[in-house]
């Protein structure tokens, strides 16, 4: 980690790093994890004051109004990203990847407005893991699965598969952290170099 720190205070170069993926993937704990370690700027989405509000929108039955909730919090987070890079890294826990692929899973048609201006990460990660790991951390975070039933787990292999068009750098998250930290650090240092 020192040694990533040290490159970056070199080049006073500072990237935008994402992590995408499914609930349990463990994106999460990588993000903190990862902005912690290269002190980096950390930024879960939804941000507040929308998040504030996230209960009200998720109870609306417009997927498209919940996709314009999400499109709006990322865009928002994007017009902020010139000012957060020109001092720190910044590291992102669900990003423009993740709400497309959520819409995308229930409407193909949707579209990001031509209007609409999204800073391009310089490393994007999508983190997956095994189903039965995946299920496992959801009951031990969340105590069970809650709404999660067979119709939505079928979704989010949807999502998943939506997920995996863009293109991002899957991370395998199944089993051991370190082991994925090490691949996240050693990529982070090529981008840095």
């Amino acid at each position: 980690m020192l040694q990533l720190y040290s490159i970056y205070m070199e080049n006073h170069k500072h990237i935008l790093i994402t992590f995408d993926g499914l609930s349990g993937s463990g994106k999460t704990s990588l993000a903190k994890t990862v902005a912690d370690n290269i002190n980096a700027y950390y930024i879960s989405t939804p941000t507040k004051p929308l998040k504030d509000i996230k209960s009200e929108i998720i109870s609306i039955q417009s997927q498209e109004s919940r996709f314009l909730y999400y499109l709006a919090n990322i865009a928002q987070i994007s017009s902020e990203l010139p000012d957060i890079l020109q001092y720190k890294n910044v590291v992102i826990d669900k990003y423009i990847y993740t709400t497309l692929a959520y819409a995308y899973s229930r409407n193909n048609s949707i579209s990001l407005p031509e209007f609409l201006s999204i800073k391009k990460p310089d490393l994007s990660f999508l983190v997956t893991c095994d189903e039965e790991t995946r299920i496992n951390r959801i009951l031990s975070r969340e105590g069970s699965l809650g709404f999660r039933s067979s119709e939505m787990t079928q979704r989010e292999t949807l999502i998943l598969e939506k997920l995996q068009i863009f293109g991002l750098i899957e991370i395998d998250n199944s089993t051991d952290f370190n082991s994925t930290l090490k691949t996240i650090y050693g990529l982070i240092d090529k981008t840095l170099r």
